[in-house]
């Protein structure tokens, strides 16, 4: 890309998403990076974009004249959309589905394989990850971690001057995404010239009626006569988040003697029935602040050289608090029994599932606190050279680093007494509870504070990488370059974990003191939730109750936890080498690249080793922790071959046919690859019947890498500058593909763990599909754009039990966009939706986890009011979709309720300017 000779008009481009940007480090390697590469005269093209149809054409030809299967957003497309982060962005790209946290975009799937198997950069550079979360009902007690995925809600679309997702990688590709690449690439200010912008911009959210800020600025610098450019830029974001669950914890088969007729006594010929373990009742508030900085320098030297030096630091900080109502009716002592001891069940049963259940156990009522921190720092400096005529060299430094911590604070009350009675009825599509004990369930007198937690975890994420390329191009023949590379990665994972688990004493809630407690919000899941009102219920305040456990003498300082922290050093040589292709064969034009990648890995992962016991003396049980802590280490290390093809031939003016052969790789995330212990001792049930109820959680030094080989063939039709009909059909046949497995009654150094889950290799796994687009725009300023994939999938499990779904694999996933541009006005109106996946092959019960099919529908407005300010609205989930998961019990019939959620629309207004 020439530099543009109108920075005015390149500056209203990145007005139009909020201004911040960063700098790729030398056009053409960054074009070898994402886009197949060749000599800087092959990609000469001025494109200057000024509004939505020219963003799209920008996008489009960048797909169109790239060798390899690559889909393009560019910045105004970006920034005409609604969406707040890069997730939300990619959602819209062809065989794109992301991830969503509070209703907000974070992480993203390509082509049904999940985070981990998609490699995030920015410039050609690795985005590492230091994101830390917890979630109790889906991990049963684990901290969950992001390992090789790429939190995309840490970065704003501010910073993005095009994103480029890469279906098919070539030698030159850095290797690690099965699934794809997602580069991020950002503006020079050669190219964007002298110019100040900036944004304002306010959010409204329905759900809990907050009004949020964000604003950027950019300011970008250039003296000419010296071929020297320099750019800042800052964006910040403040957001109210709130999220209500109605989930059960999982369905569990549980013998007894069941009255199913209503008589008053057991049915002989009922002998197990599965219940929900326990019924819950969610409220998330979270409130999230980003600050985003970053700035470049750009030299573009007498002698052809250009040296570039760029820098990104963002920072988001999580506050979350939730309150959980667990409503637990196993039949069990304490239920509602008939005198003969059996379980009244005539109140309603699905095939063996039991859907109308009473019981007089206590409620728990849980307060969390959680405080997230990440910051993200990228640094690079990049040297492009033209040693001759024929000769280029580039170099590329770079470092990397993400830290996260995680302060996470729990306790725990239980209704005293037994004069509780709670009436659950749960069906396929959700559940409902009556009460209609004496209790009063807002009284504190009536509740003891039993347990609580406080965890600190701090997780440590950077990368070093050095990357030397160099170039030889060709005048005649069908090779037109031949490129050959050289990269050094080194990069080390660790986490810290320090942990209190355990009893709090036995002391009324009223006796803590004023402000010890809260009620639950009284417009639990908007409203559309009952009979029960979840307003009726009382939390404890986390920081009261263990400062009250505290003064009585319980020690709740956390505790270094050997067996939850652990550290890993990733070592990895590649070199490759490329030929660059093209020419004519029977009248027809082809071009493409063919290469071989070859990468040793080296991984050291380091942990420690404590025998343990679980004290079943207290109530709840506790983890005691015996003898010496013992470092134990394991070493790995193998090499890959990843040769690759990739062909474009023109079959006719506009119609390009594509062909793609490779292998690729991904290796395990570093968390399942730790020697880490996580155990729950507080499960609800005892399976074993030892008198204890433990689940553990458990790593896997010895786990092998992904192993892929992926097919792609297309065919693509571009009318004009505007309009493209494009299909492909992919296939990728992925080895040793990891999953995790759940065992019951697993002794665990010397303690008998009631299940036990653990990452392993299994077999085959095959993902395939087909995609479809469809762009057009018209002359009185309408257009369209209208993309779909449809994917099948099946994978080997090595303990047996047939093939199932592979995890994160959606069958169907479909965009549809229609915008309008014409004088001062812009809209645009888009929905997405993707069909029901596989979350968890297996839970903490061995039971498989399904995420519903969800669809979104999203809309924004903007009109000029003059060449240097403009007006936008924009809504987000306008329709209020509400997601939705199922579980699926082995050998039982049909999906059971797991959970549903409420989190509302959004609503943006705001200003773009610029002097």
């Amino acid at each position: 890309m020439m530099i543009s000779e109108r920075p005015a008009t390149a500056a209203l481009a990145l007005l139009a998403f909020g201004g911040a940007v960063a700098l790729p480090p030398g056009l053409w390697a960054a074009e070898a990076e994402v886009g197949g590469g060749g000599p800087p005269e092959a990609h000469l093209e001025e494109i200057v974009v000024t509004g939505v149809r020219d963003s799209l054409r920008k996008a489009l030809a960048v797909k169109r004249r790239s060798p390899n299967f690559v889909d393009a957003l560019s910045v105004e497309d970006i920034g005409k959309l609604p969406d707040k982060n890069i997730a939300e962005a990619l959602q819209r790209v062809t065989g794109v589905a992301i991830q969503r946290d509070r209703g907000e975009g974070d992480f993203v799937s390509i082509r049904g394989l999940g985070p981990d198997f998609v490699r995030a950069t920015m410039n050609g550079r690795t985005i590492v990850s230091g994101t830390e979360a917890f979630d109790s009902t889906l991990s049963g007690g684990r901290a969950t971690r992001t390992g090789r995925a790429t939190n995309f809600d840490i970065l704003p679309s501010e910073v993005v001057d095009t994103l480029r997702v890469v279906k098919s990688p070539s030698a030159e590709h850095v290797e690690g995404g099965i699934g794809g690449v997602v580069d991020i690439r950002a503006v020079r200010p050669l190219e964007l010239g002298a110019t100040a912008a900036g944004s304002a911009q306010g959010t409204w959210r329905a759900f809990n009626g907050e009004l949020d800020p964000e604003v950027s600025g950019v300011y970008s610098w250039v003296d000419d006569g010296e071929g020297f450019g320099a750019l800042g830029a800052v964006s910040f974001s403040s957001r109210s988040l709130r999220e209500d669950f109605d989930r059960s914890f999982g369905w569990l088969g549980w013998a007894g003697a069941y009255d199913t007729d209503g008589d008053g006594a057991a049915n002989p010929e009922v002998g197990s029935l599965f219940v929900p373990l326990s019924n819950n009742l969610d409220s998330y508030e979270e409130g999230r602040d980003r600050l985003s900085f970053n700035g470049a320098l750009q030299w573009a030297l007498d002698d052809g050289a250009e040296v570039v030096l760029d820098a990104l630091h963002t920072r988001r900080r999580l506050e979350h608090s939730q309150t959980s109502a667990i409503l637990v009716a196993l039949p069990i002592d304490g239920a509602a029994l008939n005198p003969d001891g059996s379980y009244p069940a005539s109140g309603g049963r699905d095939g063996n599932f039991l859907q109308s259940i009473s019981g007089t156990l206590p409620p728990e009522l849980v307060g969390d606190g959680q405080d997230n921190e990440e910051d993200l720092t990228i640094l690079g400096l990049n040297l492009k050279r033209r040693l001759s005529d024929r000769w280029r060299l580039n170099v590329d430094v770079a470092y990397a680093r993400a830290k996260g911590s995680l302060a996470f604070d729990r306790a725990v009350i239980v209704g005293d007494g037994g004069a509780y009675r709670f009436v659950y009825d749960v069906g396929r599509r959700g559940f409902s509870v009556a009460y209609d004990g004496a209790a009063g369930l807002s009284d504190p007198a009536n509740y003891f504070v039993r347990n609580g937690r406080v965890t600190r975890t701090s997780n440590d994420d950077a990368e070093h990488a050095l990357q030397a390329d160099v170039v030889r191009d060709f005048d005649d023949g069908p090779v037109r370059a031949v490129k050959a590379g050289f990269r050094y990665r080194s990069r080390e994972k660790t986490l810290d974990r320090r942990d209190f688990d355990g009893p709090l004493g036995s002391f009324r809630l009223a006796d803590v003191g004023s402000g010890a407690f809260e009620r639950g919000s009284d417009d639990f899941l908007d409203g559309g939730w009952g009979p029960l009102d979840y307003g009726d219920f009382i939390f404890p305040d986390p920081a009261a109750a263990l400062a009250a456990a505290a003064s009585r003498g319980v020690d709740v300082a956390p505790r270094f936890d050997p067996l939850g922290s652990f550290g890993t050093e990733e070592r990895t040589v590649a070199g490759y080498l490329q030929a660059d292709v093209g020419g004519e064969v029977g009248g027809l034009r082809f071009s493409g690249n063919v290469g071989l990648r070859l990468v040793s890995t080296d991984q050291e992962i380091g942990g420690y080793a404590q025998r343990f016991e679980v004290n079943a003396d207290t109530f709840p049980a506790q983890v005691v922790k015996l003898g010496d802590v013992e470092e134990v280490s394991f070493d790995d290390g193998y090499t890959s071959a990843l040769p690759s093809v990739n062909l474009r031939l023109d079959l006719a003016e506009g119609l390009l046919l594509r062909v793609s052969l490779s292998r690729s790789l991904t290796r395990p995330t570093f968390n399942d690859m730790s020697p880490q212990i996580n155990i729950n001792p507080q499960a609800t049930a005892d399976l074993n019947g030892d008198g204890v109820a433990v689940v553990g959680t458990l790593g896997n030094p010895g786990l092998e890498p992904y192993d892929s080989f992926n097919a792609d063939v297309g065919l693509e039709w571009y009318f004009g500058e505007d309009g493209a009909l494009y299909s492909s059909v992919f296939h990728k046949r992925i080895d040793d593909f990891i999953a995790v497995s759940t065992a019951l009654d697993v002794p665990v150094q010397g303690q008998v763990f009631d299940s036990a889950s653990r990452p392993e290799n299994q077999g085959e796994a095959t993902v395939r599909g087909v995609e479809f687009g469809y762009q057009q725009a018209f002359a009185n300023g309408l257009g369209y754009v209208a993309n779909a994939t449809f994917t099948d999938s099946d994978a080997e499990y090595a303990g047996g039990g047939g093939d199932i779904a592979y995890p994160g694999v959606s069958d169907v996933s479909y965009n549809l966009i229609g915008y309008y541009e014409g004088g001062r006005w812009s809209a645009r109106v888009g929905y997405g939706r993707r069909s029901g996946f596989l979350l968890l092959a297996q839970d903490v019960f061995a039971n498989m986890v399904d995420v519903e099919g969800y669809g979104q529908l999203d809309a924004s407005v903007s009109y000029d009011v003059s060449d240097r300010l403009a007006l936008f609205v924009s809504g987000v989930n306008l329709t209020s979709e509400t997601p939705e998961m199922t579980t699926s019990v082995p050998g039982q019939r049909g999906r059971r309720f797991l959970s549903r959620s409420e989190v509302g629309m959004r609503v943006s207004f705001g200003v773009r300017a610029r002097l």
